[in-house]
């Protein structure tokens, strides 16, 4: 998923950015692996404090000023973690409308089929 080369330029430190949701799915694709291994064996109360612990003050600490953008891609328990990346992760979960039906494509989409890169013949198109 590529937003463009300016997304992760803004300030807003509430909405998550493509750095931000690349750096989560791969912190969750670790939280995954550490509670598939640890979570029978410490119980479930201990393992939702471990994950509250690491959705809040791990990423305080990793993340600083963009710790909130961060936080808001995590599910509220561990047990979401993996659904968020059996959809295609944290940006597609996040923003499923952004993903269209092949009905929706023939109706609202357009052919590309004829485009030429190149620098335009019209003065002033780019």
């Amino acid at each position: 998923l590529d937003f463009g080369m300016e997304y992760n330029q803004y300030d807003d430190t509430q909405k998550a950015n493509i750095d931000d949701y690349r750096k989560m799915d791969e912190a969750m694709g670790k939280m995954v692996e550490f509670f598939n291994k640890h979570a029978e064996s410490i119980g479930e109360k201990a393992a939702s404090e471990v994950y509250e612990f690491m959705k809040k003050d791990v990423l305080d600490l990793t993340a600083e000023k963009r710790a909130p953008a961060a936080r808001s891609l995590l599910p509220d328990t561990y047990h979401g973690l993996q659904g968020i990346i059996d959809s295609g992760g944290s940006a597609l979960f996040s923003n499923p409308e952004v993903v269209k039906d092949l009905d929706w494509l023939k109706m609202n989409g357009y052919c590309q089929d004829n485009l030429v890169a190149g620098i335009s013949t019209i003065e002033h198109a780019g």
